[in-house]
């Protein structure tokens, strides 16, 4: 160390003349990283060009810090002519960055997490939706059955036996034929319902007084 301003003595917490004339080794967590660095900018500043990056640095409390430098060879052509330097704690800066970061590493975690979810949650709706549709199809076939039954002979003894059947009579057996109808399009409508979530939604216009009135 050739100079140093005041500010450099405050960062450091060195006074000038603890600087002066000693390495700069002493600014350095260890000789790994001094020794690293060294290699690197003095290529740098060989070949004419400016150094600029952030690494941890020490204090002379034993305290780091992150800090921003900036240097260039007073002299391209001679590297050994020594180099200017700039140091600007950014300790808060880079404690920021890292939190988010960390805050950036969490979230794409939980996103990760949430999409895996989603896909078990939508193949279990597919499979509880197939389940439904088979059982819907299940029941709705085991009901069609009887229903036909109970429609073709009350249309058969309304046929066969009109002439044994008074009013009264026939007016049961079209009761019945009716109800069964109903029933039949009962199961239809529930056979369709099962099958609603695989269909395109289709927006239209409903009257709901009218359908209240229905």
């Amino acid at each position: 160390v050739v100079s140093c301003n005041r500010r450099c003595e405050e960062l450091f917490g060195y006074g000038v003349d603890e600087l002066k004339g000693h390495s700069v080794r002493v600014i350095y967590p260890s000789d790994e990283a001094f020794e690293a660095r060294g290699r690197r900018v003095y290529g740098i500043l060989a070949g004419g060009g400016n150094c600029t990056e952030e690494m941890e640095l020490v204090r002379k409390d034993g305290s780091r810090f992150w800090c921003a430098t900036s240097g260039r060879a007073i002299d391209p052509a001679d590297p050994h002519a020594g180099s200017i330097w700039v140091f600007t704690d950014v300790t808060e800066q880079h404690d920021t960055l890292m939190a988010l970061r960390e805050s950036e590493a969490r979230f794409r975690k939980l996103n990760e997490e949430l999409e895996q979810r989603v896909r078990e949650r939508t193949a279990e709706l597919s499979a509880a939706n197939k389940e439904l549709e088979s059982f819907s199809y299940s029941v709705s076939h085991d009901l069609v059955a009887p229903l036909r039954a109970i429609d073709g002979y009350s249309r058969m003894i309304e046929e066969d036996y009109e002439p044994l059947i008074d009013a009264r009579g026939r007016g049961y057996i079209q009761r019945i034929r009716v109800g069964t109808h109903r029933m039949q399009q009962l199961i239809d409508d529930m056979l369709a319902l099962s099958r609603i979530t695989r269909d395109e939604m289709r927006r239209v216009d409903v009257n709901l007084s009218a359908l209240a009135e229905q």
